[in-house]
């Protein structure tokens, strides 16, 4: 019998079946949101070359800080597990909502980085030379501040970690080589005035034709906001406010999207992001579903997304990589290696 069996410990196999999805190889063009069906909260995205990584909030899900592949933004597969169940910092961490939150990879300094949080404990960063891992031992990053953190790495390969606490406080400040913040913090918490966006979570950015693009979300369910500036710095003066993400009326069964990831260009001169959302009968216990935007820029370049109709949608011009979001009917755990798909509580 397994060990988490005789442990008494509940093993969760989650298949969803909310959609088909395909790519242009298989001579479909189309494809039907959630990309990633279950529970994806919180995601940040990372483009290296021509492959795709994408993570959030795992929380009392073990192992934590799971890490997702693809090379057509369509269909996704396990690589890696950032933290290890062993690791001394997640003793405790099994209730609902413990554990790892956010999720946030970036590359720079010659590694790859990820980056979390656990409550009440602080933002921590773990590295490797791949993303299959192995990664290093998480490391306390000193003086950071908040959740749902991201990091930015810009065109001169300068890190800095966006930072957000609570409705009143966010800033953006440096890393250096060691994963660590150094220089002079930047201070954004004007950005949520008066809480005009709420809760102004999940802060992400991109860069586009040298302009700098700040997005936050409203909240966990609806709100997704975008600011842009010419110049990286935490002077109110310096951004301009653009509004709603998100346009156009939403319809069909998931009408809330959020929390966007970082956009990111692919070779034929397209954008994309990631977002979760809830299905239109909310907290079911079907989680934040991960959905796929393409990114336009109006003639006044600012960015937006076309909210979601339920209705089939052009895929990105990628190949199709042959991964198939779905897991075994069936595991003997007779080997001595956990197969990526599954998680525990």
């Amino acid at each position: 019998m397994n060990t988490y069996v005789k442990k008494g410990l509940i093993v969760l196999q989650v298949i969803v079946f909310y959609t088909v999805v395909y790519s242009q190889s298989n001579g479909v063009s189309t494809y039907m949101n959630p990309v990633l069906p279950g529970n994806h909260p919180d995601q940040t995205m990372l483009k290296v070359g021509n492959d795709f990584y994408t993570a959030g909030s795992s929380f009392h899900w073990t192992p934590n800080f799971p890490i997702y592949h693809s090379t057509d933004l369509i269909h996704w597969k396990v690589v890696s597990n950032v933290v290890n169940p062993a690791w001394s910092g997640l003793v405790g961490e099994d209730a609902p909502k413990d554990g790892t939150w956010q999720g946030a990879l970036a590359y720079f300094a010659g590694k790859y980085w990820a980056y979390f949080f656990i409550h009440g404990k602080g933002q921590y960063c773990s590295n490797a030379t791949s993303m299959t891992g192995p990664w290093s031992t998480p490391t306390l990053v000193v003086n950071s501040v908040g959740y749902d953190n991201a990091i930015f790495v810009d065109d001169d390969g300068k890190a800095y970690m966006l930072m957000k606490n609570g409705q009143d406080f966010a800033a953006i400040q440096e890393l250096n080589s060691n994963g660590q913040l150094t220089g002079t913090r930047m201070d954004m918490s004007w950005v949520n005035r008066d809480h005009i966006y709420s809760w102004a979570e999940g802060p992400k950015m991109c860069k586009r034709n040298g302009r700098y693009y700040y997005f936050c979300a409203g909240n966990v369910y609806g709100g997704q906001y975008v600011l842009s500036s010419a110049v990286l710095s935490g002077n109110e003066a310096d951004w301009t406010r653009h509004g709603n993400f998100f346009r156009g009326t939403a319809t069909g069964p998931f009408t809330g999207p959020n929390h966007i990831t970082n956009p990111v260009q692919i070779a034929d001169g397209t954008w994309w992001c990631l977002a979760h959302s809830y299905g239109n009968n909310g907290w079911e216990g079907q989680g934040r579903q991960s959905m796929l935007f393409q990114v336009f820029w109006d003639a006044n370049n600012v960015p937006y997304a076309n909210n979601p109709t339920g209705a089939p949608l052009a895929v990105p011009n990628l190949p199709h990589n042959g991964y198939k979001y779905d897991f075994p009917t069936s595991d003997q755990f007779n080997t001595t290696t956990r197969k990526m798909e599954w998680f525990f509580f």
